[in-house]
């Protein structure tokens, strides 16, 4: 899983616990924060797992940082979950794990669910 953030404070807490809540799936998170001027690599540091990886470097741009979890991530498969971004369940993971492994697919996305916590669905 690599979550890619900057100035993200107010956000980078809840992407953490979504991806440390998710059940039944072995995974490293990597966290690719672009030099925040914010508390955001506070709170990461702070919240990651031990297990898991922070690569706090300047970025050129996102694909810049994203390439910089790539080459960094040891599983078989690689998740993007941006800072901000949650999981719709405990189990998601798993499902989309079940659903690659039985159809053996080379790429999937998934479909979004927009909402602001502040108002409703979008």
């Amino acid at each position: 899983m690599i979550t890619v953030v900057l100035n993200d404070e107010k956000n980078i807490l809840r992407t953490l616990k979504s991806v440390q809540n998710q059940k039944n799936v072995n995974l490293e998170h990597i966290v690719v924060d672009g030099k925040s001027k914010d508390k955001t690599i506070q709170i990461v540091k702070k919240n990651i797992l031990k297990k898991n990886i922070i690569i706090s470097k300047k970025d050129k741009n996102l694909y810049d940082a994203i390439n910089k979890g790539i080459k960094r991530a040891k599983g078989k498969y690689i998740f993007l979950l941006h800072s901000g971004d949650i999981f719709n369940g405990k189990f998601v993971l798993k499902k989309k794990l079940i659903k690659i492994n039985k159809s053996k697919l080379d790429f999937v996305f998934s479909n979004l669910l927009y909402y602001d916590f502040k108002k409703k669905k979008k």
